[in-house]
This record gives C-alpha cells, structure tokens and sequence, in this order.
C-alpha cells in the first residue's frame, strides 16, 4: 500500500474543525466526529490531520479494519507521532497483525521510552504472545511511570490471570473465583473497578471482565453498572440465563437503559417466549424508538405470526 508521504498537515484555517473533532472524541462521541469530517468532505485523504482523526473515530468505534487501511495511508506522514503509532499498534492488534502492532509499539518506544499508554499497550500486546516475562518488565515500567494508569493495571491484571491459570476458561457460567491479584496500588473503590471493567470491555476479555464487575459488586451492591457490563460478557459467551439474571439486577437497581430492555427482549426471542419478547422490546422503543435491535426484534416478531404467549424454553 502506497503511504502517504508528500502533502502537508491541515492548515491553520481548519483548526477550528480539527477542535470540535478533537473535542467530539474526547467526549467520547466518535460519530459526532465522523459527521463533523463528512460535512467539510466526503475525501479526506488531502488533510492527513482530518484523515487521522476519522481514521480514530472508527477505531473508537471498533471498525478496526478501516481505521487500520487509513492508519497505513497515513504513516508516511505520521511516522515520527509517538501517538499515531500508538493507534496504529492498537489497530493493528486488534486485526490480529501482531508483527506489525510489535514493530509499531517498539518504534514509538524507541523515541519516547517513558510513555506510558504505549509501554501498557506493548505489554498487553507481549501476554498476546505468550512473552510474560517481558510482558512484566514493559508494565512495571508504566506502573512505576504512573501507579494510577488505567489501562496498565487492567493488563497487569490479565498477566497475572494467564500466569497463575494458563488461557482462562471461559465456559464456566459463574462469575471467577480467581483470587484477587497483588497491583501495585491502593485499594480500588467500585467505581475503580468498573472503570477497569470498561477497559475489559472494549478488549472483549471476557474473564477479566467479570472479575472486576464481581470486584465493584462486592465493595457496592447496588451498583447496577457491575450486572449490566457483567451480562455482556455471559451473552458474549451464550451463556443466555445468567446474562438475563444479571440484567434483572440492573434494572431492579434502576438501571433502565434501552440497551437493557432489547438484550432481555433478545434472550426472549431465541427463547420463543413471545410476550415477554414484545414487552421488553415495546420497553427498549418507548425510551429510544430507533433503537436498531429492538426494531429488528420487533419486525422479526410481526414477521414470525406466532401467538403471544410463553413456552420458555429455560
């Protein structure tokens, strides 16, 4: 693929743009970015900056393929960007590339051996490649930098996981009862752990995952984000009934959200339990009525002409 090499970063009279994208992104609002982009051009290869930072929402976005095809374009222009690189080393693991993610993480550190993201992203990378040891050094190192460090200690976390158990089963419908690993660091509160649990979850490790949801649920029961992103990892696994446990306690500790109601409305559906199906979906519409699972569970009802009562299947 031909990297970009000779056009030059946006000008000065797109800063105003390349704020509110920035700024989009910060807040956590990676289509709000995306719109932005498309509204000055549906082509951004002529702005590498605007390029980047469309190329970033989609991985925000977990459209990792095409956030990582735009991260190569780009790394002619950006081959020096200790931050660029850290993205594409993201990208490029997240596609499985773990050549090139290992290339990218050790350039980016080669000029900037203190930074802390990317030493925490090249360790998580080296558990990938069953490199512990190293693995260890590369996020003590980061810990050492910054004890406090998010991502870091999740992935310390995963380390030591993999260490004392090998791969982690991921069958067994119960939370782990993995003992609580030794972090350099002070004891977590419950919104500590599901900061943790967050990170967990955009790397769709599921076992770490419910770990650190047990972790806030014990400091704070009624905590209704720990059943709610504990779900995701029990449906992610098809692991249907504990999934729907869960996010009952979710919605008992006042967690009503339209995503709750169509995952329940879901669980229903596979279950041909159509009553419940149609009243958790009619939930999740009433408070989001573009909601697109719930509306695709709604047409696959009226399309389905079964009568609406209950055989649960459980």
């Amino acid at each position: 693929m031909t990297n970009i090499k000779a056009k030059k970063k946006t000008n000065h009279k797109l800063n105003p743009l390349v704020t509110k994208a920035n700024d989009a992104l910060r807040q956590g609002s990676p289509q709000v970015c995306i719109d932005l982009l498309n509204q000055f051009s549906e082509d951004l290869s002529p702005w590498p900056d605007l390029h980047r930072l469309f190329a970033t929402a989609k991985l925000m976005q977990g459209l990792n393929a095409e956030a990582l095809f735009i991260f190569k374009q780009l790394e002619g222009v950006f081959s020096d960007d200790v931050e660029f690189l850290n993205l594409l080393g993201v990208a490029s693991r997240r596609e499985s590339d773990l050549l090139l993610a290992k290339q990218t993480y050790e350039k980016a550190l080669s000029i900037a051996p203190s930074n802390v993201s990317v030493l925490s992203n090249y360790g998580n990378l080296l558990i990938d490649l069953n490199l512990y040891s190293e693995a260890r050094q590369s996020l003590s190192k980061a810990l050492d930098l910054d004890p406090g460090h998010k991502d870091a200690l999740v992935n310390l976390n995963r380390l030591q996981l993999k260490e004392q158990s090998g791969t982690p089963s991921t069958t067994n419908p119960s939370l782990p009862t993995t003992p609580e690993p030794h972090l350099p660091k002070p004891d977590l509160v419950a919104t500590d752990w599901i900061q943790l649990a967050n990170i967990a979850y955009r790397n769709k490790q599921w076992t770490e995952l419910k770990y650190f949801c047990e972790q806030a649920s014990n400091r704070q029961p009624d905590l209704s984000a720990s059943y709610r992103l504990a779900s995701e990892a029990f449906l992610a696994e098809n692991h249907h009934l504990e999934a729907e446990r869960l996010l009952l306690y979710a919605l008992h500790f006042g967690d009503h959200q339209a995503d709750i109601f169509a995952a329940l409305a879901n669980i229903h559906l596979k279950r041909s339990s159509f009553s419940l199906c149609k009243h958790f979906c009619n939930s999740a519409l009433n408070l989001q009525p573009q909601h697109k699972l719930a509306l695709s569970i709604s047409q696959s009802l009226e399309s389905s002409q079964q009568p609406h009562y209950d055989h649960p299947s459980v």
